[in-house]
């Protein structure tokens, strides 16, 4: 799952790495979910990715008993820690969580609103002031 999937970027390179993988990508703006859709049709087999407008996990089909094993997201760090309670019902035991979009200075406590939801930190990427966090649900 891409989660504020923007562009859809990390929504086709996870197409194109997990060729088996279906995968769900959301944004709040329209605009972004019409660009994605466009951007996935041209580079991956748009039947693979399914974009939907949402706010945070709000779609319907995020509201059932979906879980991803691997969830990525490239927004603001106070929309994930927002999110943190909700993203820890789609996540299973062992599934990965890759979050970026963090400034350095924010990302301890992104870090402890996901240990928090029973995430444990396994990498902390820096680069250029940003941060990526890799997690994985206990």
């Amino acid at each position: 799952m891409d989660l504020g999937c923007g562009s859809g970027v990390l929504a086709i390179a996870a197409a194109r790495v997990l060729p088996r993988a279906t995968i769900i990508a959301t944004d709040m703006d329209p605009t972004s979910v019409a660009v994605a859709r466009s951007n996935m049709a041209a580079n991956t087999a748009p039947h693979r990715i399914a974009a939907y407008v949402a706010t945070g996990l709000s779609h319907p089909r995020l509201r059932r008993t979906e879980s991803f094993d691997l969830v990525v997201a490239n927004i603001l760090s106070g929309q994930l820690m927002r999110l943190a309670r909700d993203i820890r019902r789609i996540v299973p035991p062992r599934g990965k969580l890759v979050l970026s979009g963090i400034l350095i200075p924010q990302a301890p406590a992104v870090i402890a609103a996901f240990v928090a939801q029973g995430f444990a930190l396994e990498r902390h990427d820096r680069v250029t002031g940003w941060s990526t966090l890799t997690l994985t649900k206990r």
